[in-house]
């Protein structure tokens, strides 16, 4: 049957039972996309970008490389050079865009505008008729989809290990036989709780024959059932895991105790291979707009520095870190 929810009916109902089987719009979903798209934006830096660009630029040229895959930039008579959203259209015989329209209220007299895609070594070079399409990926697609697939993972995992701690505070259930022995119970954990030390009660109230005054319901298992340090294990594991997704080179957490240098490598290679492919596109990108332009934009992968590709070791064995 259909009812006609919005987003929000949607997201309340499926948190009304744990595990859910959607965590977007929850805040711990928020929380790792917010901290994850940060983890992400430590991989690149673009060095010796145009001076004229303000830290809102750069911030708006991070951000729709790596939500949206691919911005615009173009020549303005008020900016200059900027960078903005943009819509491609048009193919041409390689099924790319071959030409890009803007749409911002604050530009161009609110108009929408149309510029021509410029390719390295032509040789009109009209900036007022020319525009560059910087994309992250070949198939300008950012990674959003990455960021969300790894949140709500976490999200699950968070609603788990919060479970998991809320479970494990429960030593023992009491069960009473009368009225008064609830009451009894009541007021001793409070007074436990408010800190009392010593607490003075009637001993009528307990046994005075074979009737059980109060009966207990044992859980000698709680150590057993304590898995906070497994969760927080498995969160690191899957944080590591989107690391290695975006080029942020880190050693496993997981990590065995005698491992090969031809494996740690390998670690190394599986890390860095979508972010070469992310920085190779890029460069192409911003050479482009290097010659268009007339500047020298550098793409700068900040975590080279970390690999190490030319051991003289051998490559079969190798030394054994212990």
């Amino acid at each position: 049957m259909y009812f006609p929810l919005n987003y929000d009916q949607i997201n309340l109902y499926n948190g009304t039972f744990t595990p859910s089987d959607k965590f977007s719009g929850s805040l711990a979903f928020d929380f790792w996309c917010r901290a994850l798209y940060q983890r992400a934006l430590s991989v690149f830096d673009f060095d010796e970008l145009p001076e004229e660009f303000s830290r809102d630029e750069i911030s708006l040229l991070y951000y729709l490389l790596y939500a949206d895959g691919f911005c615009g930039s173009f020549d303005t008579d008020e900016y200059g050079v900027i960078i903005n959203p943009i819509s491609p259209g048009g193919y041409n015989v390689f099924y790319a865009p071959e030409w890009f329209r803007v749409t911002n209220p604050a530009l161009l007299n609110g108009n929408s505008e149309e510029f021509k895609v410029y390719h390295k070594g032509q040789e009109d070079k009209d900036k007022k008729t020319y525009g560059v399409i910087i994309s992250m990926s070949p198939d300008f697609i950012g990674i959003g989809d990455i960021i969300i697939y790894y949140a709500e993972k976490l999200a699950n995992m968070s609603a788990a290990l919060d479970m998991n701690i809320e479970n494990s505070k429960l030593a023992y259930v009491l069960g009473a036989n009368s009225k008064s022995g609830v009451s009894f119970i009541k007021k001793l954990f409070d007074k436990i709780k408010s800190g009392t030390s010593t607490i003075v009660y009637d001993s009528r109230i307990t046994p005075v024959d074979d009737v059980e005054t109060f009966e207990f319901l044992h859980r000698d298992n709680l150590k057993n059932s304590y898995m906070v340090s497994d969760f927080n294990t498995d969160i690191q594991t899957l944080v590591n895991q989107f690391d290695a997704e975006i080029g942020i080179v880190n050693v496993p957490y997981e990590k065995k105790e005698r491992m090969t240098a031809f494996e740690s490598q390998s670690k190394a290679s599986d890390g860095i291979a979508r972010a070469t492919l992310w920085r190779d596109n890029l460069q192409r990108s911003f050479d482009e707009f290097n010659e268009l332009y007339g500047y020298d934009v550098k793409v700068r992968y900040n975590y080279e520095y970390m690999i190490d590709t030319e051991s003289d070791d051998d490559q079969e064995g190798g030394d054994i870190n212990e």
